[in-house]
């Protein structure tokens, strides 16, 4: 049954995302993603993860003012109000798609997909840090791991995305996330084996570790692989937070060739770049063959380890975090039609700066990409308590720092 309230913030979603700023919002993108420097840099704002209601949006959207206490409405809601908060708020050059996604019903829990069950001890209060409690402790675990498979539950499945279009009217389409698996074999061994125990391995046993990190890459491309088979993937999942709006092959939506890949090794940070190039980058190779275009992300610093990263098979976007020296990255990466995607500080931008220091990190780090296609983001927040208007700011700011 059609809930009003939804079916209007619906109708106000589609307003929005056939607006006329839609429009001319896109083509930036699309000639980043063709290695090509736009008009002007596109600057985007995304406060977290896309499908997530976390400590940033409740600041932002308050639980308070939400109509829906519970249920798939309230999933709704929240989606829907946030595309409408951010195109309200955040004038920047992100794409707002009207399409609102349901999750798939969870057959086997993600923590028990490789046989061996990842475990984790959790705080009490909300927010706090977790421990993993990785499972693999000797070599004979190694050999209990097993290969996942894609499982869903069609039936449970069809009738949520039955129920979600009732409550919408139909007014915006509503798609199926049935992702289950990361494109990371690293964080897996992480949770599996353990950060420090894997990084005595590295050293101390170097066979363990590249079956361990083969077997995950063959899990993950088996999952992926058999998703597409049961025309589950969607190439629209790839671009909920990094790359907001690209062109795909027109009826190939559903392949992996055509869609984007989120690349990422973030816990293997500590490693060399010599030990980064035998351990990772091989396994990141062979998942990056599946798709169309391959989206590097890595809030550490990767300016040692771009030698390696740069030899991904179809590149197209690279994460340059505050931390990574964009003199280093420009020069590995001119020529081969990727785009920078340029993080400013957050915790600066939030808690340190006021506008000056805002524009002078933007001018400086736009300055610095020379010729090479770039975005300006604001990304992976944590918290905004006490910076209240900052997001904003940074926005104005940004977008006419772009227009330089």
């Amino acid at each position: 049954m059609a809930e009003k309230l939804l079916v209007d913030l619906a109708d106000e979603v589609n307003e929005l995302a056939s607006s006329a700023e839609m429009e001319r919002r896109k083509p930036l993108w699309v000639k980043l993603f063709r290695g090509e420097r736009p008009e002007k840099p596109p600057v985007k704002c995304c406060p977290f993860m896309a499908g997530h209601y976390d400590l940033v949006w409740r600041r932002l959207i308050p639980q308070e003012s939400l109509h829906f206490r519970n249920g798939l409405a309230r999933h709704l809601e929240i989606q829907l109000r946030k595309k409408i908060y951010k195109f309200r708020y955040m004038r920047d050059d992100d794409v707002i798609r009207p399409t609102v996604w349901v999750f798939a019903k969870e057959v086997t829990p993600r923590d028990d997909l490789w046989g061996l069950k990842i475990r984790r001890r959790r705080p009490e209060e909300e927010g706090g840090a977790y421990k993993e409690l990785p499972p693999i402790r000797e070599d004979a675990d190694l050999d209990r791991l097993i290969l996942p498979h894609f499982q869903q539950d069609d039936k449970a499945d069809a009738a949520t995305l039955q129920e979600a279009r009732d409550l919408v009217d139909g007014r915006v389409p509503v798609k199926l996330y049935t992702r289950q698996i990361g494109y990371s074999p690293y964080e897996y061994a992480v949770l599996l084996r353990g950060a420090e125990p894997l990084l005595f391995d590295l050293y101390d046993r170097p066979a363990f570790v590249h079956r361990l990190m083969s077997l995950l890459a063959d899990g993950i491309i088996q999952v992926e692989t058999e998703r597409e088979t049961a025309n589950a993937f969607d190439v629209e999942e790839t671009t909920l937070l990094h790359q907001p709006w690209d062109e795909f092959p027109p009826g190939k939506e559903h392949l992996l060739s055509s869609a984007w890949a989120y690349l990422s090794a973030q816990s293997a940070a500590p490693l060399g770049p010599g030990m980064y190039a035998e351990f990772v980058q091989p396994y990141n190779a062979r998942i990056a063959e599946l798709f169309r275009k391959v989206y590097y992300h890595g809030c550490e610093d990767l300016g040692e380890k771009v030698n390696s990263i740069r030899e991904l098979p179809k590149l197209r976007h690279f994460h340059v975090s505050p931390w990574t020296d964009l003199r280093e990255v420009v020069p590995a990466l001119r020529g081969r039609n990727v785009a920078l995607e340029v993080h400013a500080h957050p915790t600066n931008v939030l808690f340190v700066w006021g506008p000056d220091g805002i524009r002078a990190e933007a001018r400086r780090r736009m300055d610095q990409t020379e010729e090479l296609p770039f975005d300006y983001v604001l990304c992976d927040l944590q918290t905004i308590e006490g910076a209240d208007g900052k997001l904003e700011m940074w926005c104005d700011i940004c977008m006419e720092e772009s227009l330089r």
